[in-house]
């Protein structure tokens, strides 16, 4: 004996759908109408509400403080350190990076800020360094033995 699948018709199109493949929020839609809903929602709060948005993208980091706030989270949710345990490794570090020892200006200057390596598989910092040396160790994949024949190579 077979099971009959249910069918309801789409509020928005009114096209017919097994009830399984369908969003019930509030109305009964299919997944394309529930996806254009949601876009028209979000347009017309947007235009209805763009001074509020404006004002509170402008409010969003707007004093020093606020930016200090925010930077502290960041370190701790990515690498499980505070702001001023970063400073602390800054100034250890005398402003360079660990690997080539370029100074680096944390104003955001030409050289930018330095970035906090760590190792992805345990989390653990190792140190502060330049957007290049970053970017060669993750490119490598965190891989000493290619990073060592790598050195050997252009030796």
């Amino acid at each position: 004996m077979g099971t009959a699948t249910k069918e309801r018709a789409c509020d928005r199109c009114q096209r017919s759908f097994e009830v399984s493949v369908m969003n019930r929020s509030l109305s009964w839609r299919c997944s394309e109408c529930q996806v254009a809903h949601k876009a028209e929602y979000h347009r017309r709060y947007n235009q209805d509400n763009a001074e509020k948005i404006a004002r509170q993208r402008a409010e969003y980091g707007a004093t020093p403080e606020a930016q200090r706030v925010r930077r502290d989270r960041s370190f701790v949710v990515n690498y499980g350190i505070t702001l001023e345990e970063y400073e602390q490794r800054l100034l250890k570090q005398e402003f360079r990076c660990l690997l080539c020892g370029r100074e680096h200006d944390e104003g955001g200057g030409r050289t930018g800020r330095l970035h906090v390596d760590h190792n992805h598989e345990t989390g653990e910092v190792r140190g502060l360094l330049c957007a290049r040396c970053n970017r060669t160790i993750g490119l490598a994949d965190e891989d000493p033995d290619l990073l060592e024949r790598m050195a050997s190579y252009v030796r």
